[in-house]
């Protein structure tokens, strides 16, 4: 019958000191110890610092500034008026005004609605004036403007500027189809788009219809 392999006891404490000690040491060995505890007590000290701002700033101040919006008057969205998004607004024709954002309820995703937005005229004065919305996004209580309807402005101008170019008759197969211009449009319509952006999907669709065979399948 076959015995049963010895196992390895542990090796006790006295026992692991004396191993190490028959062991000579490898060159360049140096004992381990702590050598910065100078530096230690200073970075406790420094953390510990740094505790009585962030408690006092909680403490008197209003943390919320670094996650609302404010409108072009300074008010905070949320709390100083209502609406809890920051929303900038764009007259057609014209890219977002970026200096006089507003707070409204919620992001709008059409150019159904209107906003009252600052507007300032030729001769110095401004008022608010009652603007159509545009497809945005919220994003950090943010309106952002709907990424789908940048791509299809691209792709539309894209277009356009191949179609005017001279003795232009054909595309490239990839867009050498009507049903192409018809989808963009559609696109353009499911998201509402301001009345210039489609003027300019419009043009494109009258400069395929003088080309004719521009667009033949």
């Amino acid at each position: 019958m076959p015995q049963p392999e010895a196992t390895q006891r542990p090796m006790g404490k006295e026992e692991l000191e004396q191993h190490h000690s028959d062991c000579p040491p490898l060159p360049g060995h140096r004992e381990h110890s702590c050598t910065d505890i100078a530096w230690l007590l200073l970075l406790s000290l420094a953390m510990g610092g740094l505790c009585y701002p962030i408690w006092h700033a909680e403490s008197n101040g209003d943390l919320t500034k670094f996650f609302r919006g404010f409108d072009y008057k300074g008010r905070m969205c949320g709390r100083d008026v209502p609406g809890s998004f920051e929303f900038w607004c764009q007259r057609p024709g014209y890219p977002p005004d970026s200096k006089h954002p507003i707070c409204v309820a919620e992001c709008p995703n059409s150019t159904q609605q209107i906003h009252a937005c600052f507007h300032e005229f030729r001769n110095g004065s401004n008022a608010t004036v009652a603007t159509p919305d545009y497809a945005t996004i919220a994003f950090g209580r943010r309106c952002l403007q709907n990424p789908e309807l940048d791509k299809t402005v691209a792709e539309g101008l894209s277009l356009l500027a191949q179609l005017e170019e001279p003795g232009t008759t054909t595309l490239p197969p990839s867009r050498n189809s009507s049903g192409m211009i018809e989808a963009m449009l559609k696109k353009a319509e499911d998201c509402d788009i301001t009345t210039n952006l489609l003027t300019a999907a419009g043009s494109i669709k009258r400069g395929a219809g003088v080309l004719g065979a521009a667009f033949v399948a």
